[in-house]
């Protein structure tokens, strides 16, 4: 199963990647993983035996949605690569938090679950596999199909018009394969991020040229890597002496992933194409209004969630149980702004924030290692 799955997300990464002339694309990425999975648990919610009995169907189709939305958000705002990105990693963290909120609410309907979502490649019969590489195989044949029509896109969306290329039928072929690909992987192991990205880089990185050429090469690559990383996920317990424990294979490939695209990004500002100085350090005010009466409205909403958040359906009793909720609600939200008010203002970036920038990832990163380390 590592070595399908690794197989087919290294194809999908140079079929997106091509189709969308972007480097910095994969399934990881512009929220097609993220979009899989949401529908998985929404579908084994609302419509288990659906789900069930047509998984990739499921998955496929969250897939296709998440990728519409992220397509027309970019294409409205601006077409700049970095934005496409930035687009699809802000879908990501929205779906993959509305997708372990649904995991938490419905803990005893959606077991097992959880663990999936983090790319678990554990397998206890052939079936999974049996229902798998026919699909792999036949995509990853029609997508081969497309590779000189893909090698002339590269070339420019005019000139390949011009060679006979119709631009718009590849690139949606292009992306439905990938997609097909793409929830095809999550239906079976869930969430496996960054391998997408990474294998269609080492190909070109290894000389290989021409799409047909990336497209094998990148999933050779591919399987490679998600079979390294299930290696690794089984010898870091053993290593600890935790042999019971199993981490999914696919934080793995997040661990390796994540640092590999910053490293992108800096090559990419290195060589200068995205190195521009920003042209405006805030966003424009929504509405006009002077800062008095728009503090005064504020103050306003604020009190009536105060009344709504104390007294809405409680009897006297649980008004004090209440109040240490309320008040670490008020003063975390209010933290929150002023740390995002300071690193927009230090950063001159109005996309910047606590969570955007991992300040409060790392935050729960270190809480969890300090409380496994040094407990008292």
């Amino acid at each position: 199963m590592a070595l399908l799955c690794g197989a087919a997300l290294g194809a999908a990464g140079v079929l997106i990647q091509g189709a969308t002339r972007n480097p910095f694309a994969s399934p990881a990425t512009l929220g097609v993983n993220s979009g899989a999975m949401l529908a998985i648990v929404l579908g084994s919610v609302l419509l288990p035996e659906l789900t069930d009995q047509y998984p990739v169907v499921v998955a496929f189709a969250g897939a296709a949605l998440t990728t519409l939305l992220v397509f027309r958000l970019a294409t409205a705002i601006s077409d700049s690569p970095v934005n496409l990105v930035l687009i699809g990693m802000a879908i990501t963290l929205s779906l993959g938090a509305l997708s372990a909120g649904i995991l938490m609410f419905f803990e005893n309907r959606l077991e097992g679950l959880y663990t999936w979502g983090a790319g678990n490649l554990a397998q206890f019969d052939y079936q999974a596999i049996n229902n798998s590489w026919p699909i792999f195989t036949l995509m990853i044949l029609f997508a081969t199909l497309l590779a000189r029509r893909l090698d002339l896109i590269e070339l420019g969306r005019d000139q390949a018009e011009s060679l006979g290329v119709n631009v718009r039928r590849t690139v949606g072929l292009s992306l439905v394969i990938a997609l097909l690909l793409s929830a095809s992987v999550v239906s079976q192991v869930g969430m496996i991020s960054f391998i997408g990205l990474i294998a269609p880089h080492i190909a070109r990185g290894l000389g290989y040229r021409s799409a047909w050429q990336r497209l094998l090469a990148a999933s050779l690559t591919g399987a490679l890597l998600l079979l390294g990383a299930d290696v690794l996920a089984r010898m870091i317990p053993f290593l600890m002496s935790e042999a019971h424990y199993s981490i999914p294979a696919g934080a793995m490939t997040t661990v390796v992933g994540a640092p590999f695209m910053i490293f992108l990004l800096s090559q990419r500002k290195r060589i200068g194409n995205l190195a521009r100085a920003p042209g405006e350090t805030g966003i424009r005010a929504l509405f006009n209004a002077s800062p008095a009466k728009a503090l005064w409205v504020l103050l306003s909403i604020l009190l009536v969630a105060f009344y709504f958040s104390l007294f809405s359906g409680l009897d006297q009793s649980w008004i004090d149980l209440r109040w240490p909720r309320v008040l670490t609600a008020a003063f975390a939200g209010a933290a929150l702004a002023v740390s995002g008010l300071v690193l927009q203002s230090l950063m001159r970036n109005p996309l910047a924030s606590p969570d955007v920038s991992g300040l409060t990832t790392t935050g729960v990163l270190f809480v969890v290692l300090g409380s496994v380390m040094m407990p008292g």
